[in-house]
């Protein structure tokens, strides 16, 4: 299902030398690798308004002008005025980030964080990243404000559940 689309998900591995595991007779401790952290990219659908210049009739609706042709109109009520519309754009999501306790602040977010701005930058042409946060976590706020990300606002300045950065190239 997700062949073409613009997913990813890495994790943080830490090496484990082993432990003798329990039920094993032979005394062996065997290695493994403990995932410590996971990082969720995608591209969203974002609704978006776009608003470019185009020349629309003023009077297209008025009655007495509506029985005009329009060489008797000429261009004496032509004006330029803003046309809006609404369109899908994809963006670049970070959906989930987490590290297993034990091993925050060393860095394992950061790294992950990094991976996905390379990723995006690099791979995926993106310019910019957003991170979706829920209001209440200021702890994750505070993170994501710590490598570089400010809050979106929308048209009153509130703050809106992602944050969002300028790739850098």
């Amino acid at each position: 299902k997700m062949k073409g689309k613009k997913y990813s998900l890495y994790l943080a591995k830490e090496y484990n030398p082993g432990i003798n595991i329990s039920g094993s007779d032979d005394g062996v401790a065997r290695p493994f690798y403990e995932t410590i952290g996971m990082i969720e990219l995608g591209m969203v659908l974002e609704q978006v308004q776009i608003s470019e210049d185009a020349e629309v009739d003023m009077d297209m609706d008025m009655d007495i002008n509506a029985q005009k042709s329009d060489s008797e109109r000429g261009n004496e009520n032509r004006n330029r005025r803003k046309k809006v519309s609404n369109v899908l754009r994809p963006r670049a999501t970070v959906g989930v980030l987490c590290v297993k306790d034990g091993h925050m602040n060393k860095g394992v977010g950061r790294a992950l964080l990094n991976k996905c701005e390379e990723e995006v930058r690099e791979l995926w042409n993106e310019t910019e990243l957003y991170i979706e946060v829920e209001p209440s976590n200021n702890r994750a706020k505070e993170f994501f404000h710590s490598c570089g990300y400010d809050p979106c606002r929308d048209d009153n300045g509130c703050e809106v559940i992602r944050y969002a950065k300028v790739c850098r190239r």
